[in-house]
This record gives C-alpha cells, structure tokens and sequence, in this order.
C-alpha cells in the first residue's frame, strides 16, 4: 500500500510447475520499491515526522491506489472502507489482522537494517504504523461491523478524489499521531 509507482502492468505472477492445472496467483510482493517514499531527503522526512497534517497528507491523500474508477486513481482508505468492492472488504477482513500482528517483525526488521539511517527507520516505522491506524485499521471496523463508509462509496460512484478537506487535522487526535 502506498507505491506510487504501481499500475496494472506492473504485477508479478505466481505460476506452479508442479501442479500446472493451479490459476496463476499474484506475487504477495513485486516491485514495491517507490511504497515508502525512496526519494525523499532525509530533512524533508524529519519535517514531515515533525508536522501531523504532512504525515496524515502522506497517509490519506497520496499516493493513490492503482485501482482505478473511470482511469482516476482511488484513495485507500475510500476503496477499503466503502464496501465499493465487496471482494476488497474480504480481503480487508482477512488480511488487517495478519497485518497487526506482524507489525512488530516489521518495525525490528527495519530497525535491523544497518545501512538505513536513524531518521529513515524511524521514518519508514511511522510511516507503515499511520497507514495500519489511519487507512487499515478504520476500514476492517468498517468492515467487519458493517458501517461502511458512504461519503466514500458516493466519491467512488461519482467519480470524486478524496481531498484534504475530507480529513481535519482537528479530527485527528494529535497525541496519536505524535506517538507513532
């Protein structure tokens, strides 16, 4: 979630040899190497750790996702919590917990990586957790309880983008995100 640089023609493919009958299935990962911002400066990713609307802007607002609604790119959050696809709330049931429970793995992985910097662990742990509690975690409740989303389905089915003005920074409660 969150690879700028993800289109349709850009997915990998999982092919059995041993039991050639079996559908092909994507890759659970393939070419995600634009998900975590890789071309922004470290200063620029210090100022956007030290201001809540930047980060909420990098969580909500872009990158988009690959799925398109008449060729516009959707947020996240609005196709995951929407029920827009009943296919996706499936998933989204399915997956988020699996998700939550292997962010500790996924945050010592990074910190085990000793050629990144404090600032881009840091930055890429915050970075993953805003998008489990702002975009994952809001769209399984929507999901599992049934409350989806109606302003997002009706951006969906008009063909509208989710914008800043759909997220208030007074709506987000700063000691959470200062705590990420």
């Amino acid at each position: 979630m969150g690879n700028f640089d993800r289109y349709m023609g850009n997915w990998g493919y999982l092919v059995s040899k041993i039991n050639p009958d079996e559908p092909p299935m994507p890759a659970p990962i393939y070419d995600n190497g634009s998900t975590l911002f890789p071309s922004l400066s470290s200063t620029a990713m210090t100022d956007v750790l030290s201001n809540p609307k930047e980060l909420m802007k990098r969580t909500l607002l872009f990158p988009k996702a690959a799925m398109a609604i008449d060729k516009n790119k959707v947020a996240y959050l609005d196709m995951l919590s929407s029920n827009f696809d009943p296919a996706m709330t499936l998933a989204v049931r399915n997956k988020v917990p699996e998700i939550r429970k292997s962010m500790p793995e996924i945050q010592e992985f990074i910190d085990d990586q000793t050629f990144l910097s404090d600032t881009k662990k840091t930055f890429y742990k915050t970075m993953l957790q805003a998008r489990l509690d702002f975009v994952l975690e809001p769209a399984y409740e929507a999901c599992c309880t049934r409350t989806y989303n109606q302003a997002a389905y009706d951006r969906l089915q008009n063909d509208r983008n989710y914008e800043e003005k759909n997220f208030g920074i007074n709506e987000i409660k700063k000691e959470r995100c200062r705590n990420l």
